[in-house]
C-alpha cells in the first residue's frame, strides 16, 4: 500500500494557492468539479499532483525528472505566508514582524540567502496591510475598529470614549500602563497640535519615570 505524502500549503507573492510536497512547490494548475490540478513550479517539470476541493490528496502523475526539490524556497515560501498572515492580522510595525520571523524560524543558509531584505519587502507588505486597513475617518465620529481598541494579546487599550465640551476625547492606555502610571513617583505630561490626526485639535500622553526610563502610560 503506497504512503499518502504530506501536504501544505500557503500563498504565493500574488496571492496564489500554492501546494508544498516532498520539498517541491506546486501551483494551482486548474480546478474541475471533483479535482484541483496542481503544477510543479518548474515549467521544465510534468509533475501534478492531484487533490479534491478539500485539499486532501488524491494522486500524482508526471515525475520530477528533471530537477532536484529546492527546500530552500520552501522555508521561503513559508516565511513570507508567516510575515503576510501577521501583518494582515496585527497592527506591530513590519519590519519588527520581519525581523522576529526570521529569527524565529530558524532558517537554514540557504534560505537566508534567498529572503530578501526587510526594507525591499516593506513596499508590497504595506500594501497588503492597506487592503484590509479600514479606511481613515471623514468626521470625529466613527467606531474605534478592534484591532486599535485592544492590545495583540487581546487586553483593553481603548479605556475611555467620551464627549467632553461637545468635543470627542479617546483614552488609550492598559491596565498595566496604568497601575504603573498610578504607582510612580515621577509623572511627566505632553502635548502637541502639530502631530495630531485630523478631526481632533490635540495629542496629550502621560508618562512615567520607572527604573531609570520613560514609559507612556496614557495617550
Amino acid at each position: 500500500m503506497s504512503t499518502v505524502p504530506s501536504l501544505s500549503f500557503s500563498i504565493s507573492n500574488k496571492r496564489k494557492p500554492i501546494l508544498i510536497c516532498d520539498g517541491f512547490i506546486f501551483q494551482l494548475n486548474r480546478t474541475r468539479s471533483k479535482l484541483k490540478y496542481w503544477r510543479c513550479k518548474d515549467r521544465t517539470c510534468s509533475a501534478y499532483i492531484h487533490t479534491n476541493h478539500n485539499n486532501q490528496y488524491v494522486g500524482k502523475s508526471g515525475d520530477h525528472n528533471f530537477h532536484l526539490p529546492v527546500p530552500e524556497q520552501v522555508e521561503v515560501a513559508m516565511f513570507k505566508e508567516k510575515v503576510k498572515e501577521r501583518v494582515v492580522k496585527e497592527t506591530t510595525a513590519i519590519g519588527n514582524i520581519y525581523d522576529k520571523e526570521m529569527a524565529s524560524l530558524n532558517l537554514s543558509d540557504g534560505a537566508l540567502g534567498l529572503i530578501p531584505l526587510a526594507d525591499d519587502a516593506k513596499a508590497s507588505l504595506n500594501r497588503l496591510r492597506r487592503q484590509t486597513t479600514p479606511p481613515l475617518p471623514t468626521s470625529s465620529c466613527f467606531d474605534v475598529p478592534d484591532a486599535y481598541s485592544t492590545t495583540i494579546s487581546g487586553a483593553h487599550f481603548l479605556f475611555s470614549d467620551k464627549v467632553v465640551r461637545k468635543k470627542r476625547v479617546l483614552l488609550f492606555a492598559t491596565d498595566e500602563q496604568l497601575r504603573m502610571l498610578f504607582s510612580a513617583k515621577t509623572i511627566m505630561i505632553d502635548g502637541t497640535f502639530s502631530a495630531c490626526v485630523p478631526h481632533f485639535n490635540q495629542v496629550f500622553s502621560l508618562h512615567c519615570i520607572k527604573y531609570g526610563y520613560n514609559f507612556p502610560c496614557v495617550i
